[in-house]
Order: structure tokens, then C-alpha cells, then sequence
């Protein structure tokens, strides 16, 4: 099986920096990489388009580039290399924390391969970030190829990072950056990041709340403290959008969709309509949902039905 890159084919903007000298070497691509290593290829990186979206004036400087965990580590090495990007912006999870380690591993022997036929500073900025990094501790080995870790949400102290190390600025003596959660009624939303491949073939990963009101010690989703919600009005304009633009396989991201049952209700509704809308036009659309099962909303009767048609299932019970 053929692997390649999964590029986010998404423009540059023109009010952007320009950047006449990477890290090393003549400028080649973006000033900001932004990658991940997926656990499937359909399986697209919501987390990476949020960064780019809420990069400021720098949004048009940065690109997302997306790997899969069977893809072979050439191919992602070489992609990267071929790039030259100033900042390199890794997602790290628990399912590519080894797979990141090798490539990290093998980006420096590509990097210091460069700089010895081409001259100057070895490689660019690696920023590490994503739910990994942020609860382990300071010596793992995988910090030693980082310049950088940033542990929580990341959308305001990664653009505040960027803008210090592409500015001339001084970002500060701190390595490790805590992320403190974001207002999500301020951050840009990034679905326009989903390119037309996205939709038509792979999960498209929706949030609409962060957080959960449990303390459960062996999850972390327990130190996000509390659960907080996107502005339900926008959030729904923008799943509408998605649908118009052909997706049809969504997944919830949040960890406990219904622990505000109104609220989830009413998403859910919104999503059976559309779904019944579809049938009737000869199409599907499917829907995933993680629950906490004592909220389980009362109300429920349609998704149920929905869910014994295939169109809307859900997750409930404990998930570390």
C-alpha cells in the first residue's frame, strides 16, 4: 500500500511575515509546520487546525501536514525535511508518543545531515503540545528534542510563542509553557480547515464543550476542572456548514457531551433532523456521541431509533 503525506490544502494568506531565511537554509515552506501522526488515516487532526486558526497575523505562515501510524518513517521524515519550516509544531498523543520519539530521533540526524552540506544553525524550533506532553514529567526522553513544551490548550500561548520567536522577540526562560484554558467564546473556529478529501472520506472530530465536572483520579480529563461550551448558535452554523460541504460521518470530541442534558439534547435534535433529511434524500449521515451514562439525557427516544438505523451511536460508561 502506497502512503503519502496528508497535506491540509488550504491557502497562505498574503498579509503574513515573509521570511527571507529558515532555521537553515533558503526558505522552502512555511514559517510554522504544524504535524501530527494519526492514529488512521481518516482519522484528521482537529487540534491542528485550531492552532493555525488562531495564529493571528501568522495564520498565513503556517501549514498543517498530517501523517498515519503506519505510514513508513521515511516518508514522513523526508516530507518534513523538504519543508524547512523555522517552527516545528508536533501534536503528541498516547497512541504516537513512540512513533514521534523515532521521528524526532530521525529528524535530527536529518537536520544535522543538512547542516553540514549547507551551513548554518541545526534545524528549527520543535514545539511539542497535545495530551500526551502535558502530563508527563520533565525528564522523559522525549522532551530532549524539544525546545519547547506547552501543556494544556494551546490556541493563545502557541500564537504568543510564534509571534515572540519569529519577531526577535524573547519568549521568555520558561521551556515548559503552561497553557492556562482558553475562552471558548473568543477562539477561532477551524472546521474551514476540513478540505473536500476530509469530508467526503474520513471522520470529521466536532467539539462543542471541553472538560469534565467528574474527578475521576484515573483520567485525565479530571484536571480540566470544570466543562466548558462553545456558543451553541455559532457552533451549529458551522456543523451546518460542514454538512452543506458533503461530510457525513462526525464524531464528537467532547468528554462528556450530555452533562448538560438541554444542551445536548438540542444538539442532538439538530443532528436527527438533518439526519431524516438525508435518508429521505437518498444519503446518510452518522453521528458519535460519548456520554456519561447517569445523564443520560431522558429524552432520548429518536436517537435510539436512530442509533438501531446506524445513523447516530454513542460511547458511555469510564474512559481514561
Amino acid at each position: 500500500m502506497l502512503f503519502r503525506p496528508i497535506k491540509a490544502l488550504v491557502p497562505r494568506d498574503a498579509g503574513g511575515p515573509a521570511f527571507n531565511q529558515t532555521a537553515f537554509g533558503e526558505a522552502r515552506g512555511p514559517a510554522i509546520l504544524l504535524t501530527t501522526i494519526n492514529a488512521k488515516w481518516i482519522h484528521p487532526s482537529l487540534a491542528l487546525r485550531l492552532l493555525k486558526a488562531n495564529l493571528g497575523s501568522l495564520e498565513g505562515d503556517c501549514e498543517i501536514l498530517e501523517f498515519a501510524l503506519r505510514q513508513p518513517l521515511a516518508e514522513k521524515l523526508g516530507a518534513i525535511l523538504s519543508l524547512r519550516p523555522r517552527i516545528l509544531g508536533i501534536s503528541v498523543s498516547i497512541w504516537n508518543h513512540a512513533a514521534t520519539l523515532e521521528l524526532l530521533e530521525a529528524l535530527e540526524d536529518g537536520w544535522a545531515g543538512k547542516n553540514a552540506a549547507e551551513g548554518g544553525p541545526p534545524g528549527p524550533v520543535v514545539v511539542l503540545g497535545g495530551p500526551e506532553v502535558s502530563y508527563l514529567p520533565e525528564d522523559a526522553e522525549i522532551f530532549r528534542h524539544a525546545a519547547y513544551v506547552i501543556r494544556g490548550e494551546g490556541e493563545d500561548v502557541f500564537r504568543e510563542l510564534c509571534a515572540a520567536l519569529l519577531g526577535g522577540g524573547n519568549p521568555g526562560p520558561a521551556r515548559f509553557i503552561e497553557g492556562a484554558p482558553a475562552d471558548l467564546g473568543r477562539i477561532r473556529q477551524a472546521y474551514h480547515y476540513y478540505s473536500g478529501e476530509d469530508l467526503a472520506r474520513k471522520l470529521v472530530y466536532a467539539e462543542s464543550s471541553r472538560g469534565c465536572p467528574f474527578r475521576c483520579g484515573f483520567c485525565q480529563s479530571a484536571a480540566s476542572g470544570r466543562v466548558r461550551e462553545f456558543p451553541l448558535a455559532p457552533f451549529l452554523a458551522e456543523m451546518d456548514t460542514l454538512i452543506k460541504r458533503g461530510a457525513r460521518n462526525f464524531k464528537f470530541l467532547d468528554r462528556s457531551f450530555n452533562a448538560n442534558t438541554g444542551r445536548a439534547l438540542e444538539i442532538m435534535d439538530f443532528f436527527l433532523r438533518r439526519i431524516e433529511a438525508a435518508r429521505r434524500a437518498g444519503a446518510s449521515l452518522c453521528v458519535h456521541f460519548e456520554m456519561v451514562p447517569g445523564l443520560f439525557p431522558p429524552n432520548c427516544g429518536k436517537c435510539c431509533g436512530a442509533s438501531r438505523r446506524g445513523a447516530c451511536g454513542w460511547k458511555s460508561g469510564y474512559r481514561p
